[in-house]
């Protein structure tokens, strides 16, 4: 998705795949945080507080995700703020879409294989 956003910079097709897999670990480092943090919390003090907390922190997270994420392409691709924040969009759209399109169906038909 990235090597199609900035074609125009004329970067090997490696970097590319640097940046966008800098960009997945983060991803990945928040999404832990979001559930694992939470469920600590409810294990040692008690869930009904951490409940009420956890969509603040959803959305919380969730802007961290697009801050972060327009700030990497902006810094990576030197590109302007309105394109690092377009690509940024589409970037994440495409990874959800990713998620929902490959990732869950491989995910069921592996556990539906296994039981």
């Amino acid at each position: 998705m990235l090597a199609l956003l900035f074609r125009r910079k004329q970067l090997y097709f490696a970097e590319h795949l640097v940046t966008a897999l800098h960009l997945f670990a983060f991803i990945l480092l928040l999404m832990q945080l979001l559930i694992g943090v939470p469920g600590l919390l409810a294990r040692h003090w008690g869930g009904e507080w951490v409940r009420q907390l956890f969509p603040w922190l959803s959305a919380t997270l969730g802007f961290l995700v697009l801050a972060y994420t327009v700030i990497a392409l902006r810094r990576a691709y030197q590109s302007p703020w309105w394109w690092s924040s377009t690509a940024a969009l589409l970037t994440l759209l495409a990874f959800g879409a990713a998620h929902q399109i490959v990732y869950r169906p491989v995910q069921f038909l592996t556990i539906f294989a296994l039981t």
